[in-house]
């Protein structure tokens, strides 16, 4: 399990115009490190496209380590293949990034699982996202993602979204955004579909997402 903090998106650069408008775009992205004196970033559009490959002109490398997701806003400059670009980073943040945890049913029947609000849960290939509001605490909170690994007959693999306030006074509601690996729970031959389970504030929902026919 994972104590997980919330991220803010930031400029890349004291110069750079949070607030400009143009033809930019924003990506979920996992940083790749620097080639050449520059970073490069991956990502899929959704489930299972083409990866894309984004290398900053503007940008040397990010403290982050290398398989950091990131929510990336960025422009376009030159499109070397379909999916080869070279962008200019307009801002960048680092995303609550985890992998999916394997737990024994009883731990999950003991975990809490404080509500929260979903606005979107989408995978990109190995990587299942989560854009939600929170509660805010002054102190960070468990936060995880979590399977007992078990594929169901029918091919469904359940996973559930875990959350402990671990005691902290909430204030008010503030969005955010997860990331999980889940490609080791995901790689069984026999898993069809995922099945993400969530304590919304309105109430328990679900979400499936085709993993392989």
């Amino acid at each position: 399990m994972s104590v997980m903090a919330m991220g803010l998106l930031a400029s890349c650069s004291e110069e750079d115009d949070a607030y400009s408008y143009g033809d930019f775009l924003y990506e979920l992205v996992t940083y790749e490190g620097s080639e050449e004196g520059k970073a490069v970033f991956t990502y899929q559009s959704y489930n299972d496209s083409p990866l894309v490959t984004l290398t900053a002109s503007n940008v040397k490398s990010v403290d982050a380590p290398k398989g950091q997701r990131m929510l990336l806003n960025y422009v376009i400059e030159q499109s070397l293949a379909a999916n080869d670009q070279v962008v200019t980073v307009k801002g960048l943040a680092k995303v609550n990034t985890d992998t999916i945890a394997v737990v024994e049913s009883s731990k999950l029947d003991t975990t809490k699982m404080d509500p929260v609000k979903v606005a979107s849960v989408w995978r990109t290939g190995n990587y299942l996202n989560v854009r939600c509001k929170v509660l805010y605490t002054e102190t960070p909170r468990m936060m995880s993602l979590a399977t007992t690994g078990e594929v169901g007959e029918d091919g469904a693999l359940q996973c559930y979204q875990l959350q402990d306030l671990m005691g902290a006074q909430p204030y008010y509601w503030t969005e955010t955004y997860f990331s999980y690996y889940i490609e080791p729970s995901i790689s069984n031959a026999d898993c069809k579909t995922l099945i993400y389970n969530v304590n919304d504030e309105k109430g328990a929902m679900k979400f499936d997402f085709k993993i392989r026919d």
